[in-house]
């Protein structure tokens, strides 16, 4: 699965950071051509004097640690 960096949001002295997955599904009915995107947030980063912590869409809080195991490489694309 790849996962996507959303723009920051800045607010209070914090970055937030949506990471997101993103799907496209086309069909045929017919002669006519279908399609459906979707876009679903299933991490929330917040950078805060250079530390980054993230909140699931469950609410469980991750370290970084946690974030670098289950999304590989996605802290390396946000500003600290």
């Amino acid at each position: 699965m790849t996962f996507y960096v959303e723009p920051a949001l800045h607010a209070g002295g914090h970055a937030f950071y949506a990471i997101t997955t993103h799907s496209c599904h086309l069909g045929t009915l017919g002669k006519r051509l279908l399609g459906h995107g979707k876009k679903s947030p299933v991490l929330i980063l917040v950078v805060k004097d250079g530390t980054v912590t993230g909140i699931d869409m469950d609410g469980h809080r991750k370290s970084p640690d946690d974030i670098d195991r289950e999304f590989p490489g996605i802290l390396e694309k946000i500003q600290t």
